[in-house]
This record gives structure tokens, C-alpha cells and sequence, in this order.
């Protein structure tokens, strides 16, 4: 026995000491019994957290993954491949609620489900928004989170190479402000060797339409175009993520294990204690988890923080599950209430989505649509024996972020007297207009409200800020320009639906003990939650949406690369309406008085009539069909109305779910303080894009690496307090 017990202890020193990647049928085995840390979720944020964490000796910390660790195919590394699908396995198959301000049907919500999270999926665009977005997060309560306090994380995280020669670079309008730019941080940030001539041409038309060229869209200033920067290495041309920049280079350290494949269903809490304040303060002591495969329920126990980084989706559903979170909500779910946070779930934004796709003019030019047959059987060696060829460029390249202005035929102020040319923000953020808006269960909190009128003057800043981006625009070389909203007004939810969100209890009869029965736990196909964006339930989207595709029109229509035949006029099912751009009584709330002129699907509906002829768009027309009846066409008045039924029915999601955990002072519905540290916890922290109290104004993936590299010292100064504190109460009691 003695022997068995010097090998047992041997083996837990050896699993304690080395870095370790810990399969499911392993897991009894090589777990520990406690960590230091525990962070659920092995996503973008959750590997910094971990590797960062890890770099000191004297931690253990403890990675549970639902998904795998990649095998690194080529639909994930190769840019080229953005696009054409990805693996079910990586991802939660998530389905939204029938969306009510849309066409009443859910939306397919992919998310990773995989080590690596979104940036195993994502189009590897690298953004990281504008000052004044992170100066809003700062204005709203939270320190240290303004753009001067967040540049020192995005250097850190990044790796940032021009790959591209001077004459090249200036062509394209590439010239980054190296001063705030990281060298040697583990994600690679670089362009792809290989550019379609669309990325030129749509650059060149963008210009033409008096939308400014970014030098740098990294640099603070977020509106206007750019040839983005991609998570890519500079020198294989193949896709950086959090997996292959945060965990590779350190699957080895001491002390940090990594499980995968499994599940975690619920945060376990010890005893409340009283804090200074005299609040009734809880400890996270753990998490339970099981196999996504199946298996027993299981505990490990952390020493000193567990971190949710499970996204903005799943984060605050654990939360819930958990018992913090709106109390009426916990006691639906039957969960008893620890800590009632009317926020957790609330608050939640996303970037809405629309696009549509063209027809190319110039039957030479060389596009994605070539790459077939023989062709494409080239491209493929090309990338694979020398890392160069059109495989190296990703889905997007380039994009526009555009200001209010830009969405104006002649750049002129949204905010001018002519009431044709008028946008009316100040009805826009008027919270007695906005506030009916948000979802009902929001609107039962004062907190919630205070914090949604809060947000709306941020809002009414950025987008008047002329260095801030209402729409953006993205561009491919397959013919596709897709329009979202950057900043939205409109609000959703995400609920646990049930206690178990995503295991299913099921009797063990061979498994009695004591008379007693026990229960095996087994994942379900989907969680049980209630995912509710709201897309577009504040007006104000809907319009910026719309503004975007006429945006797209112009873009098309009016620009000399058109008429060179280099860039895709539109073509079915996104014929134009026929009718002159403008604002004319364009107005955020209630009914344009005049049309829209953006791309109408053709048909929208067997009962739509979408005829694109160029007559009269004052009046009603009339046509006589086959059956000799006349039929009354729309009037110009009803233009718009056909506009935001198209909208209705092709948008989706941008997946960039964010705000559902925000930071935010209690009084304004927040979730974690500035430090990150769940309100009413001693040691529970969130850490994902759903802290951000709104959403950037850009791609996630840039602020989402930076907030984790931020969390390192956010917790060096939680736990130095700590100690500092202890032997202060020490002295206090020994002197």
C-alpha cells in the first residue's frame, strides 16, 4: 500500500506540474482535485486568460472546454476556404426565437464550440473600433476601460507585420501608425500575398463617393474605408486564433491543464459571508460538469477565482442556472436565488446583417467565381507548395466603416434644417420615445431603464462623432456587399428556459445505493435557453439598414469603376427600385414620407409586386395582368415599406453577440464591475465580449484578445489586495 500511495502521490505531482491536454476518458484520472482558477470556456478569451494566468509558476489553472481541439483541416487554416462551411462539430447550432420585428422566423445562430471558440470560424477581419466607442464605455462608469486605457492590451496581444511592398501599400491606402501596433504578441496580424482586383476597384468607388480612405483603420479613427487587416501568419499566409497563438506555445507550461469535451452545468457557491459594506457577498468554490458525451455529473474545486468565458450567449445562462440573475427568472426556473441581478441576460446586441448579390460586368476579370476545375486545382498547389495564389485571401477584405454623412448623396449633415435632409436624432434618442423599445422584462427594472437611457447618450455621441461608423459595408470578390449596423438601438434577451440548460437526468436503475437511485446526466443537441435578439425592435435599425443598401445602390450605380466594368452592377434577386437617392423625409421614427432606393428583392413574396420599371414613383400605376383585371401597383409612398420587408426577410446575424453580462455600476442594470467581478461575488469573474456595455463599432475578435490581456493585471491587482489586506489584519491583530 505504501508503494501504491508514493505512486499516486509521484503521478499528482508530475499532472500538477506539467501542462497538460486532458481527454475525456482520461479525465478521472489526470484532473485535479482543485485549481487556483477555473475558467469555463476555451474560446478567444479564454485561452488569454489562461496562458496569461499560467505564467506564473506558483498557479495551477483549469480549461473546460464543451468542444475539441481541432486537428487544424484546411476549411479552418486556409483563408481561402472562409466561407464554404465549416465542421458541425465546432459549432453550438444555436437557434434564435422567432423574430417578431423581422418575418416572425428563428435565425440559425452559429457559435464556436471548439478550442479556439469564433476565431476557429471567423473571417479573420482584425478591427478594433474607434476611441470613442471604448471613451463610451469609460463615460458609463467604468475606468480604465477608455481607449488610452485599452491600447497597452491591443499591442500586447498582437504581432502586427507589413508584409506588403511600399508601392503596393500605397496603392491600397495601407500606411498603419506603427505607435500603436504590437510586434511581438502572439496573434499575427498581417495582409494576405494575394488580392482580387475588387479589393482595388471597390476602394477606388468607395472614394469616389466622398467616403474618406483609412490610413489605418486600427488607429482610433473608424469611419471610412479600408483594406482590412487579417489574424493571419505573415509568413505561411494561413489563420492565427486564440488556440494556435494562446495554447500551442504553451500546451506544455506547469500547471495549466486543458479538459475538453467537457460540459459545465452550474457554478457552485460556499457560504455568503458579509462584506465591509455589510451586502451579503457570495464565494464561487467550483463548477459541475459532465461529458458533452455523456456521463456522471462531476465537481472540481477552485482556490481562489472561477472565470465565465463561455460568450454572451452561454455565459449569462450559467449565471442564471447558477442563481444570479433576475430573481423573478430564478424562481421560474425553480433555482434558488443567490444573488438577483435584473441584468444578467438583459442587454443584449448584436450587429444586424444584409446583403445581397451582384453581377459582375467585365467577363475578364478574374473573381472566386473562376475558381473551379482546373483552376482551382492550381490555386490549391499554388497555396499548399508555396503559400501564395488567391487561397491566401480571406472571405472579406474589403469594407467600409460609413458616417451618417456618407449615407447622404452628397456627404451633407444629417442634421440640417431641410427636412429633406433630416434623420431626426433628437427623436431618435429621446428615451421617452426610445425606451418603449426595450424588451418588457426589461422595462419592469428601474435599473435596466436608467441604464438604456444611459447608453442612449453615449449613443447619441458616437453617431454624431464623425470619426465613428453607423453602417459598415463589406465587400467580396464574390459579388456579395453586405450591410450592417454598427451601433443598434434595439435590445434583446437571453434565458435559461430550464435549471438543467444543457444536460437531460435520466434514472440509473443498476445504480441504487441505499434504496436511493441514482441519475445520469446527458448532454442535450441543443441548450435549453431562449436566444432573442430583437433584431431591428428599435425603428432607427431598420432605417440605418435601408440606408446602407442605398449606400450599396450608389456604389453600383454612380461610380466610374462601374462604368469600366470592373465592379458588379446588381443583378436578382436585388433589383433596384428605380427611384433617385436621397433622405428625403427619411426620419429614424415613425413612417418615411417618401421611398427609399434601395435593392428590392425580386419576387420578396408570391403576393409582392416588386415591378423595377422607372414610370412615375409619385402616383399609383396600374397594369392589366392576364386575366384582364387591372392591378394597382404601389405607390412611391409604399417604396419603403417593400425596402423593409426585404430587410425583414434576408437578414441574419453578423455573430457578434455582445452586452448580455455588461459592466456597468449596478444603478444602470450591470452585471460585473470594472474589475469583471460578478456584483454580489467574492471570486466569480466574466470575461467575453457580453461585458461590453455596447457593442465596438467593429469585428470583436481585436477587443475581445485585448480584454483578456487586460483581465492578467485586473486579477495581479484583485489578489495582491488581497494579501495586502490579510497581513494587514494580521499586524493589526498581533501588534
Amino acid at each position: 500500500m505504501a508503494w501504491a500511495h508514493c505512486i499516486f502521490v509521484l503521478l499528482w505531482f508530475l499532472t500538477a506540474t506539467n501542462g497538460l491536454l486532458i481527454p475525456p476518458d482520461q479525465i478521472d484520472t489526470l484532473l485535479l482535485p482543485s485549481y487556483d482558477y477555473i475558467i469555463v470556456g476555451g474560446g478567444v478569451a479564454g485561452l488569454v486568460v489562461a496562458n496569461r494566468l499560467s505564467e506564473d509558476p506558483n498557479v495551477t489553472v483549469l480549461i473546460l472546454e464543451a468542444g475539441e481541439l481541432d486537428p487544424s483541416p484546411a476549411i479552418v487554416t486556409v483563408p481561402g476556404l472562409i466561407g464554404t462551411g465549416f465542421p458541425p462539430a465546432y459549432n453550438w447550432n444555436l437557434t434564435t426565437t422567432p423574430q417578431e420585428f423581422l418575418d416572425n422566423t428563428p435565425r440559425d445562430y452559429g457559435q464556436g464550440r471548439v478550442v479556439g471558440g469564433g476565431s476557429i470560424l471567423n473571417g479573420l477581419v482584425t478591427t478594433r473600433g474607434a476611441r470613442a466607442d471604448y471613451d463610451a464605455w469609460e463615460a458609463l462608469g467604468n475606468e480604465g476601460w477608455g481607449w488610452e486605457g485599452m491600447v497597452e492590451y491591443f499591442r500586447r496581444s498582437e504581432r502586427f507585420t507589413l508584409n506588403i511592398p511600399p508601392d503596393r501599400a500605397h496603392a491600397l491606402h495601407i500606411h498603419p501608425d506603427t505607435t500603436i501596433h504590437g510586434t511581438t504578441g502572439p496573434v499575427e496580424v498581417t495582409y494576405p500575398s494575394f488580392l482580387y482586383n475588387q479589393s482595388t476597384n471597390i476602394l477606388h468607388a468607395l472614394s469616389e463617393l466622398n467616403i474618406p480612405l483609412l490610413a489605418d483603420p486600427n488607429a482610433g479613427v473608424a469611419a471610412g474605408a479600408t483594406i482590412a487587416p487579417s489574424s493571419m501568419s505573415a509568413a505561411n499566409q494561413s489563420r492565427v486564433d486564440s488556440r494556435r497563438a494562446y495554447w500551442d506555445p504553451v500546451e506544455r507550461r506547469g500547471g495549466l491543464h486543458l479538459a475538453v469535451g467537457q460540459t459545465v452545468g452550474r457554478v457552485l457557491f460556499g457560504e455568503s459571508e458579509q462584506d465591509t459594506q455589510s451586502r451579503e457577498m457570495v464565494w464561487a468554490r467550483g463548477v459541475e460538469y459532465a461529458a458533452s458525451a455523456g456521463s456522471t455529473l462531476r465537481e472540481v474545486r477552485c482556490n481562489r477565482e472561477v472565470i465565465l468565458s463561455a460568450g454572451a450567449i452561454l455565459s449569462p445562462v450559467l449565471l442564471q442556472v447558477s442563481g444570479i440573475g433576475p430573481a423573478d427568472l430564478l424562481e421560474e426556473l425553480g433555482v434558488p436565488v443567490r444573488v438577483d441581478l435584473p441584468g444578467v441576460g438583459h442587454n443584449f446586441q448584436d450587429h444586424p446583417m444584409v446583403g445581397g448579390f451582384y453581377n459582375y460586368t467585365k467577363p475578364g476579370l478574374f473573381t472566386t467565381r473562376n475558381l473551379t476545375g482546373d483552376t482551382l486545382l492550381r490555386v490549391q498547389d499554388e497555396y499548399f507548395s508555396n503559400r501564395t495564389g488567391p487561397w491566401t485571401t480571406p472571405l472579406i477584405t474589403t469594407l467600409a466603416f460609413a458616417h451618417l454623412t456618407h449615407l447622404t448623396p452628397n456627404n451633407t449633415s444629417p442634421n440640417q434644417t431641410n427636412p429633406h435632409q433630416t434623420l431626426n436624432l433628437t427623436s431618435t434618442f429621446n428615451p421617452q420615445s426610445a425606451l418603449p423599445y426595450l424588451p418588457p422584462t426589461a422595462l419592469s427594472h428601474p435599473s435596466l431603464v436608467q441604464g438604456y437611457t444611459a447608453q442612449l447618450a453615449q449613443l447619441s455621441q458616437l453617431l454624431t462623432n464623425p470619426a465613428v461608423g453607423a453602417v459598415e459595408v463589406m465587400a467580396d470578390s464574390v459579388g456579395t456587399l453586405t450591410v450592417s449596423v454598427l451601433h443598434p438601438l434595439s435590445r434583446g434577451v437571453v434565458r435559461a428556459l430550464s435549471r438543467d440548460v444543457f444536460f437531460t437526468t435520466e434514472p440509473n436503475p443498476e445504480g441504487r445505493e441505499e434504496g436511493e437511485e441514482k441519475e445520469e446526466y446527458h448532454p442535450r443537441n441543443h441548450p435549453a435557453i431562449s436566444l432573442n435578439p430583437r433584431y431591428l425592435a428599435h425603428p432607427a435599425d431598420t432605417a440605418l439598414l435601408a440606408a446602407g443598401l442605398a449606400l450599396n445602390r450608389r456604389l453600383t450605380g454612380d461610380t466610374q469603376a462601374v462604368g469600366e466594368g470592373l465592379l458588379p452592377r446588381p443583378g436578382p434577386p436585388w433589383d433596384t427600385a428605380g427611384v433617385a437617392l436621397s433622405f428625403d423625409g427619411f426620419s429614424f421614427l415613425g413612417a418615411p414620407k417618401s421611398p427609399l432606393p434601395v435593392p428590392l428583392p425580386s419576387p420578396l413574396d408570391p403576393d409582392t409586386n416588386t415591378d423595377t420599371d422607372t414610370e412615375s414613383t409619385t402616383t399609383n400605376r396600374t397594369d392589366t395582368p392576364d386575366n384582364g383585371t387591372p392591378e394597382t401597383k404601389p405607390p412611391a409612398e409604399d417604396e419603403y415599406l417593400l425596402t423593409e420587408r426585404t430587410i425583414h426577410t434576408h437578414l441574419q446575424t453578423e455573430f457578434h453577440p455582445s452586452g448580455s453580462t455588461s459592466m456597468l455600476p449596478l444603478s444602470l442594470g450591470g452585471v460585473v464591475n470594472p474589475r469583471l467581478i460578478v456584483y454580489g461575488t467574492h471570486n466569480l469573474r466574466v470575461v467575453d465580449a457580453g461585458v461590453m456595455p455596447l457593442v465596438i463599432g467593429a469585428h470583436l475578435q481585436a477587443g475581445v484578445y485585448a480584454l483578456g490581456e487586460k483581465v492578467r493585471n485586473l486579477t495581479l491587482f484583485h489578489t495582491s489586495s488581497f494579501i495586502f489586506y490579510f497581513f494587514v489584519v494580521v499586524f493589526v491583530f498581533v501588534f
